[in-house]
């Protein structure tokens, strides 16, 4: 069997790397792929050929065109290659324009994940025609799949009132849970009294209410944010204002997250929205105690005072109180970690997981070459 990886609206290999991640997809899923596969193309929206694993090939873009209109030309550019495959895996639902296209002219299957309700949060941040083009993307990305992947149960209930339940499957994301472990010299690692959050400085992270949390604390306790994004001179400046001590770095890769999740004293995750965070998997599997707002993908994820702290909504106060309680309830924090490392162990071991993943793929694949 043959592979098609259609990535997300615009990714690369090179925009992995950037934001750190690049180790993860490509060991953990493209390593997987290479051993489950004769062959396995990555269709990228760049120029790039990066080092991939045994029978995992790097398609280039090779054409000077946006990467929104590449969405709609790959499939005849790239025809080759595409009719070489037996079936593609769309890593996330906005990137399938490409499979549709296939679909309908090549009767070649795909499987999506849908990890984000995408148009919803389009129709809040974007305009009306980024919006109205998501909820195209969306409506025939969903109808045309073979099979969608989705990672939480609202996300598989809210789906299911689109498409058949049938071709909706509970596959949460993974984590790897021999990288992302407390340390084996957690004893003699130095702790840093500090609250550490990664991901993207956007909006719907809410972090000026993290920001703005902390100042209210009694003591004024470092922030490290490990991410970029359009917000890092705002928050900058915000933070400057507040009198909070906050250290950003840009870069910093996957596999070298546990080393900065195990020095700290908590970790938190305030967003407004999400979708099911990786990043919150991987710092719940390193023992850490975790604070998130009680919203869905967090909630999902954190029972409160079990897993983790849920604040009671997304504002500053709420915030700084569950930062608060953390610091002050010493042995709640104690037992939250080891609850939360137990807890990813026995749900989200991500080779389980792509276990899974593989059986769906084969799967669909199968019933396409009987037809």
């Amino acid at each position: 069997m043959i592979l098609g990886v259609i990535p997300s609206l615009g990714e690369s290999i090179e925009i992995l790397t950037r934001v750190g991640v690049a180790p993860r997809f490509i060991n953990a899923y493209l390593g997987r792929y290479s051993r489950e596969f004769e062959k396995t193309y990555y269709f990228t929206n760049s120029n790039e050929e990066p080092g991939f694993p045994p029978r995992v090939f790097a398609v280039p873009k090779k054409t000077p065109v946006h990467y929104t209109l590449y969405a709609l030309l790959l499939p005849f550019i790239q025809r080759e290659r595409v009719k070489e495959c037996d079936c593609f895996r769309v890593m996330q639902l906005i990137g399938a324009v490409p499979a549709v296209i296939i679909k309908l002219i090549y009767r070649k299957p795909y499987v999506a994940t849908y990890g984000f309700k995408y148009t919803e949060y389009a129709k809040k941040d974007y305009s009306f025609w980024v919006a109205s083009a998501t909820a195209l993307i969306e409506y025939f990305g969903l109808r045309l799949a073979d099979a969608i992947i989705v990672t939480t149960q609202e996300l598989k209930k809210y789906v299911g009132k689109s498409i058949s339940e049938q071709k909706i499957h509970l596959i949460p994301n993974g984590v790897d849970t021999k990288l992302f472990r407390p340390s084996s010299q957690r004893e003699n690692i130095k702790k840093k009294d500090v609250i550490l959050f990664i991901g993207r400085l956007s909006k719907e992270k809410n972090l000026f209410s993290l920001i703005e949390g902390v100042s209210l604390l009694p003591s004024k306790v470092p922030l490290l944010f490990i991410g970029d994004g359009s917000l890092k001179e705002e928050l900058i400046k915000f933070a400057k204002e507040k009198s909070v001590n906050l250290q950003i770095e840009t870069r910093v890769a996957n596999d070298e997250l546990p080393r900065y999740i195990n020095e700290a004293e908590v970790f938190i995750l305030p967003s407004l929205t999400e979708g099911h965070p990786k990043v919150l998997l991987e710092a719940m599997s390193c023992g850490i105690p975790c604070i998130g707002t009680n919203v869905p993908g967090i909630r999902d994820l954190i029972q409160d005072g079990v897993t983790g702290i849920l604040c009671s909504d997304t504002t500053s106060e709420s915030v700084a109180r569950g930062i608060e309680r953390l610091m002050r309830e010493k042995n709640l924090a104690e037992t939250i970690g080891v609850n939360a490392r137990k807890f990813i162990q026995e749900h989200y071991e991500l080779n389980r997981l792509l276990d899974q993943e593989i059986n769906l793929l084969k799967s669909v694949a199968g019933k396409y070459r009987v037809k």
